[in-house]
C-alpha cells in the first residue's frame, strides 16, 4: 500500500496532514502482509494522529472501521501479528486485555523477562538458580550470589516470578 508523502522541507499540519492520513485509513488492502503506519508514533510503538485537537491510536480507528465499534470501551485492538505499527485491517481484532496480554506473550512482545529494563537477572541465570536450588546448595547462599532477596528466589523456584522460562 503506498500513500503519497510531502515532499521533505514541506510543512505537514492542519487539514492536509489529516487528508493524507484519511487517505491512507480509507486504502483497502488485499495483503496478508504487515502494512506499517509511516506517519507520526508514540514512546510506545504506536502510530498516531491528531484531528481536531484530539488524538487518535491509528490501529484503533483502523479495527473500528473494519470491525465496528467495541462492545465495551475496556477491548484493546489487538494485533494478531504482534507489530504495534501495523494497521493492516486482516492483523486487528477487539480483544480484552488478558487476551491482548496473552497475544503479546506469544509474540515475544511482552516486556518480561530479560526485555523489561528493571529486570536484574536474566534468562540464564533463572536456569542456574533453578539447577542450584535443585542440587541441593541452600537458598541463602544462591541468593547471596544473585544480590537477590530470598522472598524473590522463593518465588522464582515456585514460577510465580520468570514462570515461562525454564
Amino acid at each position: 500500500m503506498y500513500v503519497k508523502r510531502p515532499k521533505k522541507g514541506r510543512p505537514v499540519g492542519g487539514s492536509e496532514a489529516n487528508r493524507w492520513i484519511e487517505e491512507f485509513i480509507s486504502k483497502d488492502t488485499h495483503s496478508d502482509e504487515c502494512v506499517e503506519w509511516p506517519f507520526s508514533k508514540i514512546t510506545g510503538g504506536y502510530g498516531v494522529f491528531t484531528k481536531d485537537y484530539v488524538r487518535y491510536r491509528a490501529h484503533r480507528v483502523v479495527c473500528e472501521a473494519a470491525n465496528g465499534p467495541p462492545e465495551s470501551d475496556k477491548l484493546d485492538a489487538a494485533h494478531s501479528c504482534g507489530n504495534r505499527l501495523c494497521v493492516n485491517p486482516k492483523h486487528l481484532r477487539w480483544a480484552t486485555r488478558k487476551e491482548n496480554c496473552a497475544d503479546r506473550l506469544i509474540h515475544g512482545t511482552e516486556n518480561v523477562g530479560e526485555r523489561n529494563g528493571q529486570a536484574k537477572l536474566t534468562e540464564r541465570d533463572v536456569r542456574e538458580i533453578r539447577a542450584l536450588l535443585d542440587s541441593g546448595v541452600k537458598r541463602k547462599t544462591v541468593a547471596d550470589r544473585f544480590h537477590i532477596s530470598l522472598s524473590h528466589l522463593d518465588a522464582i523456584r515456585a514460577r510465580t516470578k520468570w514462570a515461562y522460562s525454564d
